[in-house]
């Protein structure tokens, strides 16, 4: 989990050093009112982290739970064409930088953290 959990860092510094000895967290909330939407929205807040102040990697992803839908159809959230002008979004801190995790790493490699999740 650790390894999917760093796709994306790994793909920017493959010389990248993961520190296994500390777990990741996974911080899951859920909103009943989805802008009207037949369903839920579910947002991830993940941080692989060393108590008491050390943070290594932070993603955060904004799923979709629709009442109808299958896990993968909620895994493959499209925002864009859900809710315009409400986007959820995925968010990747490394070296104190946070910036945008795109669609296209996410649904490959990224969406494995997500299913074992």
């Amino acid at each position: 989990i650790i390894d999917a959990f760093y796709t994306k860092a790994l793909k920017d510094n493959p010389d990248l050093t993961v520190d296994y000895s500390c777990p990741i967290s996974v911080f899951v909330t859920l909103f009943d009112d989805c802008d009207e939407l037949d369903g839920r929205r579910i947002i991830f807040n993940s941080y692989h982290s060393k108590y008491p102040d050390t943070i290594f990697l932070m993603q955060k992803r904004e799923l979709f739970l629709g009442n109808d839908w299958n896990l993968e159809q909620s895994l493959r959230t499209d925002w864009e064409n859900l809710t315009p002008n409400n986007l959820g979004y995925g968010s990747f801190y490394n070296d104190g930088n946070i910036s945008k995790l795109e669609d296209d790493l996410f649904y490959t490699d990224g969406l494995l953290f997500y299913r074992i999740i």
